[in-house]
C-alpha cells in the first residue's frame, strides 16, 4: 500500500513500475536500509510511540523526525538569508511580531 494519493502497481499489472524490484510496495529508489546507532532512551521513545499508535513504525517514526530537522534546516537557511539581505531585525520589528502572533 503506497502513501494517499500514491497508486504502487502490482507486479504483472502491466504498468511501467510493475517489473521493478518488490519493496514491500515501496518503488526501489524510494528508501534506503540503514544501520544506526542510537541511545537506549531514544529507541524506547521510538518503540513507545509505535506501542501508543503515534508511529507506524520505528522507522517511520525515525524518518519523520528527520523530515522535521530538514525543515527546521530549512527555515534556519531561510532566516539566514534574510538577515545577509535585510540585517538583523530591530526591537520593533520584534514588537510588530510579538503583536501579530497574539503574544502581548
Amino acid at each position: 500500500m503506497g502513501a494517499p494519493g500514491v497508486v504502487i502497481a502490482s507486479a504483472g499489472s502491466g504498468h511501467p513500475w510493475s517489473e521493478r524490484p518488490k519493496t514491500g510496495g515501496m518503488i526501489a529508489s524510494m528508501t534506503v536500509k540503514l544501520a544506526i546507532t542510537l541511545p537506549d532512551e531514544q529507541v524506547a521513545a521510538a518503540k513507545r510511540a509505535v506501542a501508543e499508535g503515534r508511529a507506524a513504525s520505528v522507522s517511520a517514526y525515525i524518518a519523520e523526525a528527520l523530515s522535521r530537522r530538514s525543515a527546521d534546516d530549512e527555515l534556519l537557511d531561510m532566516l539566514a538569508e534574510m538577515k545577509t539581505e535585510y540585517g538583523e531585525p530591530t526591537a520593533d520589528d520584534y514588537a510588530w511580531a510579538e503583536q501579530a502572533l497574539g503574544l502581548r
